[in-house]
């Protein structure tokens, strides 16, 4: 799919798809972590508006109401790091986080960044590295429209830390269009 140029647009299968297994794994994910360890984190580093057009939740909304909802006595304190690239896109969903942020005061700290996954992340990610500390447990999303920059150095500096995860989500209809040419037979 190609970048949007709206500040919001209609949802496509391959994001309800993706928001279907995001749901369903925090749902697993909260209250393992969340119930074993003191800080966790939630960065989703193409966070979009948070919205579609069809007023469907976008993947910042179900990991802040994952958390909302959960029954499980979360105890460890829980950080949500969304960032977007797109100025209208951050503020949009810096309105609509708002809401939740007070219903999770003291439970969770919320940050929308603006600017891109690659230099947001591989700032902090070096900032955590200069002070000779590791990332508290986290699930990051790399799920960037159609093929991104982003460099393996920086999921390879995520994934250096004790239980972190990084969920990324593939375009297949960007990889099936070379699986019938001749450079790319298939077997």
């Amino acid at each position: 799919m190609p970048t949007p140029r709206t500040t919001i647009w209609e949802l496509d299968e391959h994001s309800r798809g993706k928001h279907i297994v995001l749901e369903r794994y925090l749902k697993a994910w909260l209250p393992i972590l969340g119930t074993t360890q003191e800080r966790i984190v939630f960065i989703d580093g193409f966070a979009g508006p948070g919205e579609y057009t069809g007023g469907e939740k976008g993947s910042p909304i179900i990991a802040l109401e994952a958390l909302v909802e959960h029954k499980a006595p979360i105890t460890a304190k829980v950080h949500f790091l969304f960032i977007e690239a797109d100025p209208r896109r951050a503020q949009h969903l810096e309105q609509l986080v708002a809401p939740l942020a007070q219903r999770l005061l003291g439970r969770a700290t919320i940050e929308v960044k603006t600017g891109t996954f690659d230099s947001e992340l591989s700032g902090l990610l070096n900032e955590i590295e200069s002070r000779k500390m590791l990332l508290a447990p986290s699930f990051v999303m790399a799920d960037p429209f159609g093929v991104s920059h982003t460099p393996m150095s920086v999921m390879s500096q995520i994934l250096k830390n004790p239980s972190s995860e990084v969920y990324v989500s593939f375009m297949a209809e960007f990889i099936n269009r070379f699986k019938d040419t001749e450079l790319y037979p298939v077997s």
